[in-house]
């Protein structure tokens, strides 16, 4: 009997493990991947975290037995309260910003030594004769009490079949705080009115989205997660037991104010999956005052599309392969017969081929014009950039194993875990109302004019629209397929973690007790999720 319970957890672990290659999602991204310089991904704008209420290592941890040793009324319990704190590392820091750097230089056109800067200063409303610098080292911070509560179906309905079946909801409440830690140097000639400097220019009140500030902390329901499942093995402590757990968002769902908002959950995905718990042991012939166990922990769950507001950046424009007038990529065809990714009727040309991908860094920072409208209007861009998507976020898988000691009273492990995701698909689903073209305009310019070549580094405009002949300067917009769908996604991340646990166990006259305490480590493997450390401490019952 108990090779066959055996069986059946390798194919549900194997079929968990197909499920979650299959849905990935890296697939699904807006270009070929081997593009990548390893695991780097920068000029990002959103991040999804590690929730610190998603623990499957530190749930199981003495709670497993409680869900095959209940007392008569079939009922238990745990409260466990949970601390983590993200640890310092530079490429946390260059997933948000561009060209593997942790420090940019913020100059204006005025300064002599322009052409080593990394961001043009009139872009953010700053003076032409500023000159700084700044850095960012986001740093995040979580608290979270989950109530948990499991009781037996065989105490409630009378069914052989429902016997080893159970039911669970667990209830967690979590603090997230984020912090990017913007810190300016070297600033000189700052300006006579808002914005002053690089912090009021990243903080500006017309900005409605992406903005840079410092702490922000939201107190949140986190998702409520109901479980069904059986115990389909127990015989002393070996324990087999698989569910199926639905997880239901309450709490808030980032609203792109600001980068690296802090956020509870899966960013209000619906989600739905299985999981189960295996322990055998592994010393039967050897002395038995205590057991030495291995256990086997999985979950997977399968998120559901939902709709959010992204800033994108813009990515450099192809030519028309078929012109042989056409220049590099990122230039527009000089001959006509594709202006600025448009073709002559005023359509999008076709989008980017992946090989061709070039990224346009930080252009949400850009300064934007209508065509036919008032000349310096000087829209933000992430006002512009900011778009209504629907976002397919797919699976998250968390893995976990190790080793317990398991004592008349006592139980201690120490195990390894993995948590991953795939990479999220992005489709935009608002177009442009307006034609808007990157703002190319000087002081004194009467006719609005677009410079469709500038970078957050520079202001650049094609000959066509810098001439200014009888017919004027050609207006180039730009389109839906000049969007850079990856900058807005988060990519897929892996996670190495591991982690320790022990606590007691006191088999009372009426409530059986449980208390503990762990530490984890968490290491990412990609450049996609932050490195944090942290530890629980847990309490509860059974009766």
């Amino acid at each position: 009997m108990r090779k066959s319970y055996l069986v059946l957890f390798i194919l549900l672990f194997m079929s968990g493990i197909t499920f979650a290659s299959c849905y990935h999602g890296d697939e699904f991204t807006e270009r070929c991947t081997d593009c990548d310089e390893g695991n780097w991904y920068m000029s990002r704008t959103f991040m999804m975290t590690r929730p610190v209420s998603h623990n499957i290592f530190a749930e199981q941890s003495l709670w497993h037995d409680f869900l095959y040793h209940k007392r008569d009324k079939g009922g238990s319990f745990q409260v466990t309260t949970y601390y983590q704190q993200s640890i310092k590392r530079p490429e946390t820091a260059k997933y948000f910003t561009f060209g593997y750097k942790t420090l940019l230089k913020v100059l204006g056109d005025d300064n002599h030594d322009a052409c080593f800067r990394d961001i043009r200063a009139e872009w953010l409303g700053l003076p032409s004769n500023f000159r700084g610098a700044f850095s960012i080292d986001p740093e995040q911070r979580q608290f979270a009490c989950v109530i948990s509560y499991n009781h037996d179906l065989k105490s409630v309905v009378d069914y052989d079949f429902l016997k080893r079946f159970w039911f669970e909801i667990s209830l967690p409440i979590v603090v997230v705080e984020n912090n990017m830690n913007l810190c300016q140097c070297d600033v000189f000639n700052r300006a006579d009115q808002f914005p002053r400097d690089i912090l009021n220019a990243f903080n500006q009140s017309s900005w409605r989205y992406a903005k840079i500030n410092g702490k922000i902390s939201h107190v949140d329901l986190a998702p409520i997660r109901i479980r069904f499942g059986g115990a389909f093995m127990d015989e002393d402590n070996d324990q087999l037991a698989t569910y199926s757990v639905f997880s239901l968002p309450t709490g808030h769902s980032n609203d792109n104010k600001y980068l690296f908002e802090p956020q509870s959950d899966y960013n209000g995905h619906l989600g739905f999956g299985t999981g189960a718990n295996f322990q055998i042991v592994i010393n039967r012939k050897e002395c038995r005052n205590c057991d030495i166990c291995f256990f086997l922990n999985l979950e997977t769950i399968f998120l559901i599309r939902n709709w959010h507001c992204r800033t994108f950046d813009l990515k450099c424009r192809p030519t028309d392969g078929d012109c042989p007038s056409c220049g590099s990529y990122c230039a527009p065809c000089p001959c006509g017969t594709v202006v600025g990714g448009y073709t002559p009727d005023g359509n999008c040309a076709r989008h980017c081929a992946p090989c061709n991908y070039k990224p346009k860094p930080w252009s949400r920072y850009l300064l934007f014009n209508t065509k036919n409208g008032v000349p310096n209007q000087n829209v933000p861009g992430v006002n512009v950039l900011t778009k209504r998507v629907k976002v397919r976020p797919y699976n998250m898988v968390e893995f976990s194993t190790g080793f317990r000691v398991k004592a008349k009273r006592f139980e201690g492990e120490v195990g390894y875990s993995i948590w991953g995701h795939g990479a999220e698909r992005i489709e935009c689903i608002e177009r442009f109302r307006k034609q808007w073209g990157i703002a190319g305009n000087d002081p004194g310019d009467m006719v609005v004019k677009s410079a469709s070549l500038s970078t957050i580094c520079c202001r650049k405009a094609t000959p066509a629209e810098e001439f200014d002949g009888t017919a004027g300067p050609v207006f180039i917009p730009i389109c839906e397929s000049d969007l850079d769908l990856d900058s807005a996604a988060c990519p897929g991340a892996l996670n190495h973690i591991v982690h320790c646990a022990g606590g007691f166990e006191h088999e009372g006259e009426c409530v059986d007790v449980l208390v503990g305490l762990g530490l984890y480590y968490d290491i990412p493997q990609k450049n996609s999720a932050l490195k944090t450390w942290g530890f629980w401490v847990k309490f509860g019952g059974s009766f």
